[in-house]
């Protein structure tokens, strides 16, 4: 049996060895190109094939805070991520992701069979949130 050191506990990251650069091109042949994800905590999302899977933070992003640090927002930037649910829904949903991952948002699409009424509904609510965060919204067609 050996006995390891406190240094042994921790070893540092081999990727943290490489330059910048190779670190980055590491994240966009993980991140992209990226497939839809589903925000919406209901049961069909990621069921059937084709639909989008439902969304848990990567694993790369959860290893180290420096590795999230490099790469959340490639990874938030290039992602879509689809809600079906209702405004106060996908509020919640938006809200297990990290205050400062919001700003690098790009494409959201809102899914629904709703009158306009709900659709605007839905927009305000998801632009008061992300103010209240830090970000903001913005429409394209």
């Amino acid at each position: 049996m050996t006995h390891q050191t406190s240094n042994d506990n921790n070893p540092k990251c081999h990727l943290f060895r490489l330059p910048p650069e190779i670190r980055n091109e590491i994240y966009h042949l993980v991140f992209t190109p990226q497939e839809s994800i589903c925000l919406s905590p209901i049961l069909h999302c990621g069921t059937h094939h084709g639909a989008p899977k439902r969304f848990k933070v990567p694993a790369l992003l959860r290893t180290s805070r420096q590795i999230r640090h490099e790469a959340a927002g490639l990874f938030y930037s290039k992602t879509t991520f689809i809600c079906h649910s209702s405004a106060s829904t996908f509020a919640q949903c938006l809200k297990i992701i990290d205050k400062e991952h919001l700003k690098f948002f790009r494409k959201i699409e809102y899914r629904t069979y709703e009158n306009v009424w709900s659709a605007r509904l839905w927009l305000q609510v998801v632009a008061d949130l992300l103010g209240e965060r830090g970000g903001c919204l913005g429409t394209g067609l």
